[in-house]
């Protein structure tokens, strides 16, 4: 499934630059959404943007595979909010 990157609410176009490809789960937790709370502080920081930024330095699998640990602010947000 694609997804905006930007949603198009927030004014994202469906060009290349602008999707993704995801999973209907993580799409449909994701929403509009471009920012949440970092768990960890508690500041708001945009979420991972896969075009951007490299998605081991901020987030990795836990030693037996089963969950998803973020690494960074950006990380620990978007596995929040997805």
């Amino acid at each position: 499934m694609l997804d905006h990157i930007i949603p198009e609410v927030a004014g994202g176009l469906g060009v290349w630059e602008n999707l993704c490809v995801t999973c209907h789960s993580c799409n449909e937790f994701k929403g509009a959404q471009m920012d949440t709370a970092d768990p960890l502080t508690g500041v708001r920081v945009a979420l991972f943007h896969p075009r951007r930024q490299r998605w081991r330095e901020h987030c990795r699998w836990s030693a037996d595979g089963g969950t998803l640990v973020g690494l960074t602010p950006v990380g620990r947000a978007t596995i929040v909010a997805l």
